[in-house]
């Protein structure tokens, strides 16, 4: 599932697709639909991709980062947005939730200060209790 600004974009992005097609006309390569092709429409390597992304890493001036590890961000982020494990993995496509546990799916630093607040303040409620 997506969301509704990312479903903005992707529609616009197959609209302007559809104008390159028209345009291209014979030339078109209609391999399978491919969503990011290149300008005839043929399929796109995966290096071209990685390459393009590289760059945009390194002329932002980020540390740098794979786009692999993009999938690892995405996790993480949607268990800070409150996201449960069970729904990251079927976002993921992971066949087992342990691997989307254990690989995929970090604690932002934020989550465990809050996580660590949490304990102290139990401890404290507990104490006051006894």
């Amino acid at each position: 599932m997506l969301d509704s600004t990312t479903a903005r974009a992707l529609k616009e992005h197959l609209a302007q697709q559809a104008k390159e097609r028209l345009a291209a006309s014979l030339v078109w390569q209609n391999e399978a639909d491919f969503l990011y092709t290149n300008p005839d429409g043929s399929r796109l390597h995966p290096n071209t991709i990685t390459t393009y992304f590289a760059r945009l890493v390194e002329s932002s001036g980020l540390p740098p980062i794979r786009l692999h590890d993009q999938r690892h961000c995405a996790a993480s982020l949607a268990l800070a947005a409150g996201m449960e494990m069970k729904e990251i993995q079927a976002m993921l496509g992971h066949r087992e939730m342990g691997t989307t546990a254990d690989i995929y799916v970090s604690l932002l630093p934020d989550q465990q200060q809050a996580s660590a607040e949490a304990v102290a303040d139990l401890i404290a409620t507990h104490r006051r209790r006894a």
